[in-house]
C-alpha cells in the first residue's frame, strides 16, 4: 500500500513538473510574438529547393552596447529542422552583429531583417529558432511548420539594392530616397522539362 502511495506521489509530482514546463514553454512564446520569421522558396533544382530564412526583430528589443564611434548588439541564431518522421535533417548556428550610429536609433520599432539560405528536399518540416543573447541573458525561442513544394513557373520574388558593388536585400525601413535603383531577383521554375509561354 505505501508502495502505491509512493507512485502515485510521484506520478503527481512529475505531471506538476510537465504541466508547469508546458506553460513556462508557452507564456515563453506568447513573449516572443514581436519576433517574426518566414521561410521563402527561392529556386528550385533538380533534387532539392534553396530556401531563404527571413528573421525580423524590432531593433528596440536587442541590447545594445556603446562603442567609441557606434552601438553594437550581437546575437548568436540557431535553426534546428525536422523532417516528418522527426528526424534532424539541418542544423546551423550563426553569429549577427547589429550596429547603429546613434542611440535613439537602437530605440527605434522598426525591425532589423537576417537572413540565411539552405537547402531542402520536397517534404513536410518543423523548424525551431532559438535566438540568444549571451551577454545580457536574453534567449528567444519560436517554431513552426512548414512545407516544401515543387515549384512551376515563378519563384518568389526578392527585391535587391547595391551597396558598396554588393547587391542587398532591400528591407521595408530602409529610407529609398537613398536609392537609385532597384533590382529583382526570381527564377523560372520547370521541373517538367516542359516548354513554357511568358507573357508580360
Amino acid at each position: 500500500m505505501k508502495k502505491n502511495n509512493f507512485l502515485i506521489v510521484i506520478y503527481c509530482l512529475l505531471l506538476s513538473c510537465s504541466s508547469v514546463e508546458t506553460q513556462d514553454r508557452k507564456e515563453q512564446e506568447k513573449q516572443n510574438k514581436f519576433i517574426d520569421f518566414e521561410i521563402l522558396q527561392t529556386f528550385q533544382e533538380e533534387k532539392s529547393t534553396n530556401l531563404k530564412i527571413v528573421v525580423k526583430i524590432p531593433i528596440n528589443k536587442l541590447v545594445f552596447e556603446k562603442k567609441t564611434n557606434y552601438f553594437e548588439s550581437n546575437i548568436t541564431l540557431d535553426v534546428l529542422i525536422n523532417d516528418s518522421n522527426n528526424k534532424i535533417i539541418f542544423s546551423n548556428s550563426w553569429n549577427e552583429r547589429i550596429t547603429k550610429d546613434f542611440y535613439e536609433d537602437t530605440k527605434t520599432s522598426e525591425k532589423v531583417f537576417l537572413y540565411h539560405e539552405l537547402d531542402l528536399d520536397i517534404g513536410d518540416y518543423k523548424v525551431n529558432l532559438i535566438i540568444n543573447d549571451f551577454k545580457n541573458h536574453i534567449n528567444w525561442m519560436k517554431k513552426t511548420k512548414f512545407s516544401v513544394n515543387e515549384q512551376y513557373g515563378l519563384s518568389d520574388i526578392s527585391i535587391l539594392y547595391k551597396e558598396d558593388d554588393i547587391y542587398k536585400n532591400y528591407k521595408e525601413n530602409i529610407n529609398i530616397n537613398n536609392i537609385d535603383s532597384l533590382w529583382i531577383s526570381f527564377q523560372i521554375n520547370n521541373p517538367n522539362k516542359s516548354d513554357l509561354e511568358c507573357s508580360y
